[in-house]
């Protein structure tokens, strides 16, 4: 029977069989890879997203916080610094460690504090929130020595 069909009938009848083949077994290899249609899989996904709702949102919500820097970051000993957030993330708790170690709370993003001591003071922002503290930000300062202010109590004449 393929006697008869020459080079271009054998050719075509080898190429005939390849692509069945070919058909054959990407059909096969698709059933096996794919077990749902994309129509339902789309439903699945929607349906966890309703499951997860706001717990999950607020579980990966991303948690900011940045301090406010002054134009120089110079403070003076002995009189308050207002610090300042500049970014904040709603339900999260915020502290600044100070170069002692100790960690003020702030209120309504502010926070005053006097330094004692003139020098560099590096202090740190942390964020808490669901029972985990981050460190969010830092900043350097120079605190200058108090200077006492010496003002003319009145002029004196010396005899």
């Amino acid at each position: 029977m393929l006697a008869g069909l020459g080079k271009e009938g054998l050719l075509l009848a080898g190429l005939a069989v390849f692509g069945l083949g070919g058909i054959v077994f990407l059909q096969v290899a698709r059933q096996h890879k794919v077990s749902r249609s994309e129509g339902q899989t789309l439903l699945q996904n929607q349906g966890q997203e309703a499951q997860v709702g706001a717990d999950a949102a607020r579980k990966i919500q991303k948690i900011e916080g940045e301090l406010w820097r002054t134009s120089d970051n110079v403070v003076e000993a002995g009189r308050p610094f207002i610090f300042k957030l500049k970014k904040f993330s709603p339900g999260a708790t915020y502290e600044l460690e100070i170069s002692d170690g100790t960690r003020k709370p702030f209120m309504d993003g502010v926070l005053p504090h006097t330094f004692k001591h003139g020098g560099p003071k590096f202090v740190s922002l942390y964020a808490q929130y669901e029972g985990k503290t981050l460190k969010m930000d830092s900043m350097r300062l120079l605190v200058t020595a108090h200077a006492p202010i010496k003002e003319a109590v009145s002029k004196a004449v010396d005899f």
